[in-house]
């Protein structure tokens, strides 16, 4: 689905945000592989390097920037089109964070999000975190529908009598 995004799409940066440092260096190799210029952006890079892909990506040398959450909070970068989340964030609030990142200053952008049947109870805290739904494009070949959230068990306590 993400390349299917990437290549029928003319957004021209995009800013695609992933749970671990390996999942962003994968993602970015598979990138470079379908010609896509991409670089990855976390916490295991060295500063220099972080410096770097940050700037190839303000001045439009990449295409596809790939962070973890190291890069939510904090980067200022013009005209992001996009913002794919390939893992929903654990916290809610680096959703609004992520997301954040484009339609800046008056521009328009569009924010994606992946979802598997995991991260059902997610994407649900996250809705109750933004007061809204977040809406769900079924009209693509990846769609498939999932069970609701399953609702936490309350707990039974036994009452004893004493006597």
């Amino acid at each position: 689905m993400l390349f299917d995004i990437l290549q029928q799409s003319d957004y021209k940066k995009v800013l695609i945000f992933c749970k671990t440092k390996p999942g962003a260096d994968i993602i970015v190799e598979a990138l470079e592989a379908a010609s896509i210029t991409a670089a990855s952006l976390h916490s295991g890079k060295s500063q220099a390097a972080r410096e770097e892909a940050l700037q190839d990506f303000k001045e439009a040398n990449l295409s596809v920037l790939v962070a973890t959450d190291v890069a939510a909070r904090g980067i200022d970068i013009d005209n992001i089109t996009l913002v794919i989340n390939y893992n929903l964030p654990e916290d809610p609030r680096n959703y609004i964070h992520r997301i954040g990142r484009t339609a800046r200053a008056g521009k328009s952008g569009m924010a994606i999000s992946f979802a598997v049947e995991n991260d059902v109870t997610l994407l649900k805290s996250i809705e109750k975190s933004i007061g809204q739904a977040i809406p769900v494009i079924t009209e693509q070949p990846f769609h498939k529908e999932f069970a609701a959230a399953p609702k936490k068990a309350k707990k039974k306590v036994k009452k004893r009598n004493r006597r």
